[in-house]
């Protein structure tokens, strides 16, 4: 597997050609455009720490695989826009999501399509994050179908944390601060 390595620019077009992997860790990078040719495929593995105004464009060809992974904390400002374009035939696409807004105002939107007389495509959208200090997060998922023939779901939750499992901690003799830190480092990890 090919490991690319970024550099810190603002805007940033990749062709990728074969099987290639991306670590991302509070990143600068404001917009990034993929083209994944045929039988290629992508993973990004992103965390973030840092306020973010972030683009992603994707498009897909035949029989190739785009996974982004990301786990972020924000506590001001955290934009995300994901546009995903199914081209060719026999893709595979999943956006996993989870984050934590402590105070912040957090909007992701996801926007999936699906090409028409492409087959046997898939399209995975999985957003979670946890509220904390009266933040507001919204996520905006679009998935655009124009095929017969493709698999497509979409799950989104935004709540904040579960107060039977701080109870449940707090039970076992764990402070709630310490209660909060091991629940939400378990739900990022």
């Amino acid at each position: 597997m090919n490991k690319i390595l970024l550099d810190n620019e603002s805007i940033i077009n990749l062709n990728i050609i074969e099987e290639s992997i991306i670590e991302l860790e509070n990143s600068n990078i404001n917009e990034l455009n993929i083209t994944l040719n045929n039988n290629a495929s992508l993973i990004i593995n992103e965390y973030s720490l840092i306020k973010r105004d972030f683009k992603i464009n994707v498009y897909q060809y035949n029989n190739s695989s785009f996974i982004y992974d990301l786990k972020f904390k924000t506590n001001n400002i955290f934009k995300l826009k994901i546009n995903i374009n199914l081209v060719g035939n026999e893709s595979y696409n999943k956006i996993n999501i989870h984050g934590l807004n402590d105070g912040g105002l957090c909007d992701i939107f996801i926007n999936g399509k699906v090409y028409e007389n492409t087959l046997e495509n898939e399209l995975y959208e999985n957003v979670k994050i946890i509220n904390k200090n009266d933040a507001k997060s919204n996520v905006y998922p679009n998935v655009l179908v124009d095929s017969k023939n493709v698999t497509a779901l979409h799950a989104t939750s935004i709540a904040p944390i579960n107060e039977d499992f701080i109870f449940y901690l707090e039970s076992k003799g764990i402070e709630r601060n310490k209660a909060e830190e091991l629940l939400i480092n378990g739900f990022l990890n």
